[in-house]
């Protein structure tokens, strides 16, 4: 009688595992609406999300497409920077959120000046900022990129040597199929969880090298991709976008997503509760 009274509590131990294990793939399989478990990017943002690198937008959307500010780029390459070194996690300000990181970022030369802090990013500035987040040596080349060679970054260009230093590092090997940095564009949500994911994971990083124009069509693409004329805009990168998916720091006076360390006033997710 109280062999079968084991068995019958085994077997609903066992079941009960299951049933707990079925809930905890389905709710990270549908974490998030709007990023789908075949998109390019699903394994970028949600290594950095479970990683408590980045937030979501809302309850159950990350919004991979919209831009991103300047004060949400330090918080997240502070929380990056800490990650790595093992440093204590920063205390937001109740008056102004972002501040905190901000200093934490200017203290560890990530950032060595003040910015528009709640506009967006340009794709060249923000990649300037990640290319100081980890240590130069923790970047070795891995693709050889000549220089002059990425089609519409100058050699003049003021973040040229941040630029480089990623995509030889394949932390970032472009925003299209011909390798273009389309450096004045905004920067996305998604190509943010991209850089943060290869910066902690060198397992993940690119092996590439770059596109060349085959075709005289080809060259007319790279022209246009490269953001020769980009309306690559906050305007036109917004536009239609749901009011709950607009940029971070849009909805920046809320508390922080389930999960994800650092809670306070003034992060992401508004209206997603601790």
């Amino acid at each position: 009688m109280k062999k079968k009274y084991i068995i019958a509590l085994l077997i609903a131990f066992t079941a009960l595992i299951a049933v707990v294990l079925y809930i905890i793939s389905v709710s990270t399989a549908t974490l998030f609406k709007d990023v789908p478990e075949d998109a390019i990017y699903y394994s970028d943002v949600m290594t950095v999300y479970e990683s408590g690198l980045m937030d979501c937008m809302d309850e159950g959307f990350f919004a991979p497409n919209v831009t991103i500010t300047y004060a949400d780029v330090v918080k997240i390459a502070a929380k990056t920077h800490q990650y790595k070194t093992g440093s204590e996690p920063v205390k937001e300000s109740d008056d102004v959120w972002y501040q905190a990181y901000a200093d934490y970022c200017t203290v560890n030369g990530i950032i060595d000046k003040e910015y528009d802090w709640m506009e967006s990013i340009s794709r060249a500035e923000c990649i300037d900022i990640f290319s100081r987040v980890v240590l130069s040596e923790e970047l070795p080349e891995i693709n050889h990129i000549e220089d002059g060679s990425i089609p519409d970054v100058a050699e003049d260009s003021e973040y040229y040597s941040s630029i480089y230093l990623l995509y030889r590092a394949g932390i970032f090997k472009g925003a299209d199929e011909f390798n273009n940095c389309q450096p004045d564009g905004l920067m996305k949500r998604y190509e943010v969880a991209g850089i943060v994911y290869r910066l902690i994971d060198p397992a993940a990083r690119y092996s590439f090298e770059i596109a060349e124009a085959e075709t005289e069509s080809d060259i007319i693409d790279m022209i246009d991709q490269g953001g020769f004329w980009d309306d690559d805009t906050e305007e036109t990168q917004n536009q239609d976008i749901p009011e709950d998916e607009k940029t971070e720091s849009e909805v920046s006076s809320g508390s922080d997503a389930p999960s994800v360390p650092n809670t306070s006033a003034g992060s992401d997710t508004p209206s997603v509760p601790n």
